[in-house]
């Protein structure tokens, strides 16, 4: 059975894989814009919401999701 703990810990770990997945493009050097463009703050922006939920849902302990 999957707890409020494991799940705030995976939607973390989404998160986390959702912002480092938007600076993936920068470390492969895919594109010529250098910084962080439009793109890229949406999907960070995006990535904070999992990451919010899981942290609010962490506390909570091992009660049944």
């Amino acid at each position: 059975m999957v707890t409020k703990r494991w799940l705030g810990i995976g939607l973390i770990m989404l998160g986390l894989l959702g912002i480092f997945g938007a600076f993936v493009n920068d470390l492969f050097s895919l594109t010529d814009y250098q910084g962080i463009g439009p793109a890229q703050q949406v999907a960070i922006g995006v990535s904070l919401i999992p990451i919010f939920i899981g942290a609010t849902l962490i506390p909570l302990g091992n009660n049944p999701a």
